[in-house]
């Protein structure tokens, strides 16, 4: 709905007019895209005092492929989790948390490559030991 919606504002100029497109991800919605949820945890909690807590504000998301960066994003560490819109493929996650002035205050994890097609989620733990 969301496509089609942005697409008629492009098309009859309402840009200015209060008509926004949402681009949640790069790239166009297609039918067939396929929803990788990624998750995260920090020292086994999703409770936000352990993002206060351990000095992280942001989680940074980066998707890959063999093509390189599929998708990335910034998203608040007390959010604790975010959902891609991708092609079904071959895809892997890099993840790493930040601090309010945007440094590393973790160790990145990068998961093993999946398919994706459909849907699927990770589901990533950062313990104490993890933090800088």
């Amino acid at each position: 709905m969301k496509r089609w919606f942005s697409l008629l504002c492009l098309a009859f100029g309402l840009t200015a007019s209060g008509c926004f497109v949402d681009l949640d991800h790069p790239g166009h919605y297609y039918d067939d895209d396929s929803i990788l949820t990624v998750e995260w945890r920090v020292d086994g909690s999703t409770n936000p005092r352990e993002c206060d807590a351990s000095g992280a504000r942001f989680a940074y998301v980066r998707v890959e492929s063999r093509y390189g960066v599929e998708a990335e994003r910034e998203v608040p560490c007390e959010d604790f989790g975010t959902d891609f819109y991708l092609a079904p493929g071959r895809y892997w996650v890099v993840i790493v948390l930040l601090d309010r002035r945007h440094d590393e205050v973790t160790e990145s994890v990068e998961t093993d490559p999946r398919y994706l097609d459909g849907g699927d989620y990770v589901d990533i733990d950062f313990p104490a030991d993890s933090f800088l």
